[in-house]
């Protein structure tokens, strides 16, 4: 167990590290956004991320999901080199189409995203880098599960740099406003695309389409877009519902707060994305339940104290960084958001049972309920409440995701989480970010931060007293204090 939980942390600070470099464009640049872009505008952009998000995981059709279902099998199988360029050549294929059919309706879309038809040019630049975004997916899980590390985050480091020094350029020195923002992602992954084009696909492809394979990746894939849906409808209708009732400078004030949160929603997704080859990979080995257990409770520890740190201090930093108080308004929302990030990325973890059994198809009708009642509540309330109440919404639709995976996985693949321990870990960081919070804490700087250091080192001791860890757990973490270069040694 503890060379498993070695190797996954291992992989998250390795292909975790390009995805997070990607997913940091948004947050590297906000100094700049909030110098240079009004929150109205920052509003506008919010809700176009929010339909590229939307769009990329609709328009391949479960394609990607597939190839990275089967890629082991296929491999195991000597199939690999035609799986690959079916999947490859159908997703190219499907991409270019849907995308020049969407573009000649810029103007439409804009409007309904935006509520303006004047940002279309920003539409069809969405249009543009969806095709590249789409198209990168399948070599990035090829490198990821090929175990190419070097090459995995020297791919996504050249992408980045091309994409942030581009929209640098363009909205710094071209005025070009957040239509920079999109320019910047075409060129960074259009670059990608090519590389990955000439370097990780053609020369490991059997020039040969067998539409048996596109199929056998849909036949998978679909149903978890499908289940996605509900899950994207909610992750996007928080930002759009705020733009339609509360306008662009409340939407912009909601999206800065999102992004500061997303800081650590980019840790989760990196430990999603390293953690879901191991799902796969421990299928049929002994004592797996015990692994996949436990990979939920040592995330649910981790991150619950990463949260406690990040709320305590984060703001420490930024201010030098962002003085425009518009922006600062939406830091509201920021420890409620980290709250349900916790919760989403819970779900890669739990949904274990329906992933390994194929019965994705089941989370279709959960996921569409969930978003439903986001919308519904978002609609009736957020007039009333404010945005805050948005990311409430947010953290209670990630519960309820959990719920749902935990009961169909449980269905189909008889797994009992350590959710006791997983609940109190959560309860007592709430806690203490309340108390941090209490007027009588924030009487001066030095006692706001010596209380809170002192809450930081004192949460795990708490738990340790509270019975909270395992013998051998215990006798491990002393172990790796006691000689930390050990982490890195096998065995």
């Amino acid at each position: 167990m503890k060379d498993k939980v070695k190797k996954l942390t291992q992989n998250t600070l390795i292909y975790g590290l390009g995805n997070t470099m990607n997913k940091f464009m948004g947050i590297f640049l906000i100094p700049l956004y909030a110098k240079l872009i009004p929150i109205e505008q920052f509003g506008v952009l919010a809700v176009f991320e929010m339909s590229l998000l939307f769009l990329a995981n609709i328009i391949p059709l479960g394609i990607t999901n597939g190839h990275e279902r089967y890629i082991l099998r296929e491999k195991e199988k000597g199939e690999y080199p035609v799986f690959l360029f079916s999947n490859y050549a159908a997703l190219l294929g499907i991409s270019f189409i849907v995308l020049s059919l969407l573009s000649l309706f810029s103007k439409e879309m804009s409007f309904i995203i935006s509520g303006s038809s004047a940002n279309n040019k920003v539409m069809f630049l969405v249009f543009i880098s969806l095709f590249f975004d789409i198209n990168n997916l399948i070599p990035i899980y090829k490198l990821q599960y090929e175990n190419k590390p070097i090459q995995y985050i020297l791919q996504n480091t050249s992408k980045l740099l091309i994409s942030i020094s581009t929209a640098i350029y363009l909205i710094a020195f071209r005025h070009y406003g957040i239509e920079g923002v999109f320019i910047g992602r075409i060129l960074g992954s259009s670059s990608l695309f090519i590389w990955q084009l000439f370097a990780n696909i053609i020369p490991y492809c059997k020039f040969h389409f067998d539409k048996q394979k596109v199929i056998l990746a849909i036949k998978y894939g679909f149903p978890v877009v499908l289940s996605s849906i509900g899950f994207l409808l909610f992750l996007m209708s928080d930002r759009y519902l705020v733009n339609i009732f509360l306008g662009n400078s409340a939407a912009g004030k909601y999206s800065f707060g999102f992004r500061m949160a997303s800081i650590l929603l980019v840790l989760i997704q990196s430990i999603g994305v390293s953690y879901l080859p191991t799902l796969f990979s421990h299928e049929n080995k002994d004592n797996n339940k015990r692994y996949y257990v436990k990979m939920l409770t040592y995330y649910t520890f981790i991150i619950t104290w990463l949260i406690i740190a990040f709320v305590f201090f984060y703001k420490i930093p930024l201010w030098p960084l962002v003085k425009n108080k518009e922006y600062w308004d939406g830091l509201t929302i920021v420890p409620i958001l980290c709250f349900a990030f916790l919760f989403q990325g819970m779900t890669y973890f739990v949904n274990v049972g329906v992933s390994l059994t194929n019965n994705n198809r089941y989370m279709i009708f959960p996921s569409i309920l969930i978003a439903t009642v986001n919308i519904l509540l978002n609609i009736w309330l957020l007039p009333v409440f404010g945005f805050v109440f948005a990311a409430y919404c947010v953290l209670f639709s990630h519960m309820m995701s959990v719920t749902a995976y935990s009961y169909f996985s449980y269905r189909f693949y008889k797994i009992k989480f350590e959710w006791s321990k997983n609940l109190l870990t959560i309860v007592i960081a709430a806690i203490f970010i309340f108390i941090s919070n209490m007027s009588w804490a924030n009487d001066s700087v030095l006692i706001r931060i010596a209380l809170r250091t002192a809450m930081l080192i004192s949460f795990p001791v708490i738990l340790w007293r509270l019975g909270y860890f395992e013998k051998i757990e215990v006798e491990t973490i002393f172990e790796r204090l006691k000689n930390p270069r050990s982490f890195f040694r096998k065995g």
